[in-house]
């Protein structure tokens, strides 16, 4: 759906070709965590975020946490992108009704058979820590609550949440703000840093975008 974008139509991953190894590695049965660090309005949140939680309600459907900086940031990501795209999706309509409120759903909680689809805002402590989840998103780190209310770092309370599940995905995905003090940059640093490499187009050689071979 073209609700939230410029571009109209079906779902491609031409479009932002880099989404496709994120993609891929998440999909490798033995991965437990992947770390984004991005650019700002490349389609992560429609061709990650939103993939994730679909293709887990509808092929392995389970508790789903996906954790914004803020509340409201939860609401508009349900209004702007998931519900549009279980409207879309006639796999996720026969699964979700969204206008049923007697099935418990609401706009930051949707059930289905196998699972529900909980998001929250990072500045809750209750909302943080309440529920375990084998698959939990959050999104722009950066932004998140450092300190839950006294009860500690937003994105190690979401992490704890995962713990109890052998095959759990922790998701993070976030543009970095300042450097040396950026949580989704931190993040990165503990990871294998992959990055996506770029074709020239002069000789179609690979190479990682850097403003050095920019003219």
């Amino acid at each position: 759906s073209g609700e939230e974008s410029a571009l109209r139509g079906r779902f491609n991953w031409d479009v932002s070709p880099a989404l496709r190894g994120v993609a891929a590695v998440i999909s490798l049965p033995g991965t437990r965590k992947v770390v984004v660090q991005k650019s700002a309005q490349i389609g992560y949140t429609a061709g990650i975020v939103c993939n994730v939680i679909g293709y887990h309600i509808h092929w392995r459907p389970s508790v789903i946490v996906a954790a914004f900086p803020r509340t409201q940031a939860a609401k508009d990501f349900a209004a702007e992108k998931l519900d549009p795209m279980i409207r879309a999706c006639a796999v996720l309509r026969q699964r979700i009704n969204l206008k049923s409120r007697a099935d418990g759903n609401s706009l930051l909680r949707k059930r289905f058979a196998g699972g529900l689809a909980k998001l929250v805002g990072t500045n809750s402590p209750s909302d943080v820590k309440s529920t375990s989840a084998r698959i939990v998103v959050v999104e722009e780190p950066d932004d998140a609550a450092t300190d839950v209310r006294g009860q500690g770092n937003s994105l190690k309370l979401l992490e704890e949440r995962v713990k109890t599940y052998g095959d759990h995905l922790f998701l993070i995905g976030g543009t970095p703000t300042a450097a040396n003090a950026s949580a989704v940059e931190a993040e990165m640093r503990k990871s294998d840093k992959r990055y996506f490499h770029v074709p020239c187009h002069a000789c179609d050689d690979a190479h990682v975008l850097d403003w050095s071979n920019v003219t």
